[in-house]
């Protein structure tokens, strides 16, 4: 059997314990250590596996503590009615920018005229210069 398919051998057991119940929101998955020694694997696989979990929003690694199973993910959908009410048109509110108001987001405003959004980073290359109002003005 190839690392591979060892991997997602060793995420679909502890997926199926999730999804099971044998494992539920809170549980500490067995350690790594154990994990190796249950399915003869190396410590990649494993942590390979835990990673695959962990993508897929059913596992929360905790660095120095251990591998917990993660609380269920609550979807709110609003039906159409709701989303696209009439009082939501007349103010002028996309359906997406009111439920993120409602749900507490807010928006990120670019400040001032000609700032640079964009961030550099020590070893990234300096972004070009973008004018400043005055100077793009006079």
């Amino acid at each position: 059997m190839s690392a591979a398919a060892k991997y997602q051998e060793i995420a679909a057991t502890l997926r199926s314990q999730i999804d099971s119940g044998a494992l539920s929101a809170g549980d500490q998955l067995p350690t790594e250590q154990a994990l190796q020694e249950q399915f003869e694997a190396s410590r990649t696989t494993v942590r390979q596996a835990l990673k695959e979990l962990r993508d897929a929003g059913l596992v929360q690694m905790r660095h120095g503590v251990g591998v917990f199973v993660a609380p269920p993910r609550v979807v709110r959908r609003l039906d159409s009615r709701e989303r696209l009410a009439k009082a939501r048109r007349e103010q002028n509110r996309a359906a997406f920018l009111a439920e993120a108001d409602d749900q507490g987001f807010t928006r990120r405003r670019r400040s001032g005229c000609g700032s640079n959004p964009r961030r550099t980073t020590r070893n990234s290359p300096a972004w070009p210069r973008i004018p400043s109002c005055a100077s793009a003005t006079g």
